[in-house]
Parts: C-alpha cells; sequence; structure tokens
C-alpha cells in the first residue's frame, strides 16, 4: 500500500520565490505604468495650456467655438467648464479641469451665468409662473450682460454671447442648490423647443404635454391684441389632426382638470374669459417677447 506524500520544504520554498518574484515584477510594472502616465498628462496639460493661451478670447466670446471646445473634451473624459477646485480636483481628469479652470476661467464663466439664469427667471415668475422659454430666457440675459440696453456693436454683442448649451451647463451648477431650476424639452424631436422650470418640483407629463400644445404654431391666439396662444378645453379635448400630432386623445374631463391644476396649483397658466369661454394663456410658451 502505497502512501501519496506532499510537496516537501524545496517545493514549497520555490513556491514562495517565485511568488515574491511575481510581486516583484507586478510592482515594478505598477511604478513603471503610473511613471509613463504622469509623463502623459504632463505632455497633455503642456498642449491644454498652450491651447489655452492661443483660443482664450475664443471660447469666451464665441458660442459656437466654446460649444465645439466643450465636445473636444467630452470625448476625453474632461470636464473643461466643471469650475473644479481644490476640494474637488481627484485624479488626472480633476487636475485638468483644474487647469482650464485657472487658465480660461470657465467656471468663473458658468456661475456667472448660473447667476444671471436664477436673476431672470426670478424677476419673471410673476408673469410665467416659473416657466419660461429658452429663446426668451436667452434673449433676457444677452440684454441683463448688455446693461439693458436693446442694441450693441459687434464688439459688444460678441462679449454678451451665450448659447443653449451654455445655459443648460450653468443650470446643471446649480442643481447642489435643490432650488428646482431644469431644462424641459416640449417633445421627443431633435429640434424641439425647451423651457427652464425655475420651481420646486418637476413638472407633471399633462403639463409637459399641454405647454408643448401652447407652442405648437398650429395652436389658435389671441386675434384681438396680444397674440398670445391659448388652450381651451374644446380644443384639449377635441381629436387631433395632421397639423397637431402632437395633441392628446383626452376626455373633456381630464382637459378642465389638467388646465385647472396648471392655472390654480402651478400657476404656469393665465385663465381669462375670450369669446365666450374660459382660454388658459401662457405668458411664456407660445408668447411674444414682453
Amino acid at each position: 500500500m502505497s502512501l501519496h506524500r506532499g510537496p516537501g520544504l524545496a517545493a514549497l520554498s520555490r513556491h514562495s520565490t517565485s511568488s515574491q518574484a511575481y510581486s516583484a515584477l507586478s510592482s515594478q510594472l505598477t511604478t513603471q505604468q503610473l511613471s509613463d502616465l504622469r509623463s502623459q498628462l504632463e505632455t497633455f496639460s503642456s498642449a491644454l495650456r498652450s491651447f489655452a493661451k492661443t483660443h482664450r478670447n475664443e471660447i469666451l466670446k464665441n458660442p459656437e467655438f466654446r460649444g465645439e471646445f466643450q465636445r473636444m473634451c467630452a470625448n476625453i473624459g474632461v470636464d473643461p467648464l466643471g469650475g473644479a477646485g481644490p476640494s474637488r480636483v481627484s485624479g488626472s481628469s480633476g487636475k485638468i479641469a483644474g487647469i482650464w479652470n485657472d487658465l480660461l476661467g470657465l467656471g468663473d464663466f458658468n456661475y456667472e451665468l448660473g447667476v444671471q439664469v436664477v436673476d431672470v427667471c426670478i424677476s419673471t415668475r410673476e408673469l410665467n409662473g416659473g416657466v419660461i422659454e429658452m429663446d426668451e430666457l436667452i434673449r433676457r440675459i444677452k440684454k441683463l450682460r448688455a446693461g439693458g440696453r436693446r442694441r450693441q456693436n459687434p464688439v459688444e454683442e460678441a462679449g454678451t454671447s451665450i448659447s443653449e448649451e451654455d445655459v443648460v451647463r450653468s443650470i446643471k451648477t446649480l442643481s447642489p442648490l435643490g432650488s428646482g431650476y431644469q431644462v424641459v424639452a416640449l417633445s421627443t424631436a431633435p429640434n424641439a423647443p425647451k423651457i427652464v422650470r425655475s420651481l420646486p418640483g418637476e413638472l407633471s407629463l399633462d403639463s409637459t404635454l399641454l405647454l408643448s400644445l401652447l407652442a405648437c404654431p398650429a395652436c389658435p391666439r389671441d386675434t384681438l391684441g396680444s397674440g398670445y396662444a391659448y388652450l381651451t378645453e374644446d380644443y384639449v379635448a377635441l381629436p387631433r389632426d395632421a397639423e397637431e400630432p402632437r395633441k392628446p386623445r383626452w376626455s373633456r374631463q381630464r382637459a378642465r382638470n389638467a388646465l385647472e391644476c396648471m392655472a390654480r396649483d402651478e400657476g404656469t397658466l393665465w385663465v381669462d374669459s375670450y369669446q365666450g369661454q374660459l382660454a388658459y394663456f401662457s405668458l411664456s410658451v407660445g408668447a411674444r417677447s414682453l
């Protein structure tokens, strides 16, 4: 009867030596990789600094160039407009974002624009119930940045130019405040009109759909002077047609409840008597500039 013998001391010694060798090799490779990454980061940082010095004015003044620049950075995992401060910087992406913030001041640009968004939204809240069209918001911000003047020379206009993308990013910087600012697309179409909501809580699906109807060119308008788009219970409950593919198929009761909720509870619609029926107007969506 034979007995199976386990590994001897020599075999255990060889196994221990091999493990130590693999561990040393792994540590050496990790150190080399970290060294290579540091070298690449330094080279990349140098290139970014050179780019910043060359194109700083163009990035700050040209919204189209700024948008392309931001998309380029997104492809390499860098957030140049994040304005990362010392307490928020971590890892190589944070260091690179800090470089952009120091050289370009894009973090300050973003926060300044966020303050202006808040200023416009609060100043118009009594008129629109805390909902404003993106185009109207941008128009008012440009006027605010120009010191209240409606017309500017080309140099001044370049300094106040902002894009929808700029506004969306600035609103994201407000999210830690929990202030309820959000951008809402009124449909799933690529170029769908957008609104900015500046009150706590989210818009219901019914409210969003009714606002999208107000933005539709086929929506009825006040022809007696104001030109504002409006909704009625009859119009919302009517069957949709080819010109209004977004119209809901609602019962009259649901249409009445949704309109009354937006006027009474949300404050996003104004109700008035128009041509013998209750009409619900929006002073933000589908409205002329005030």
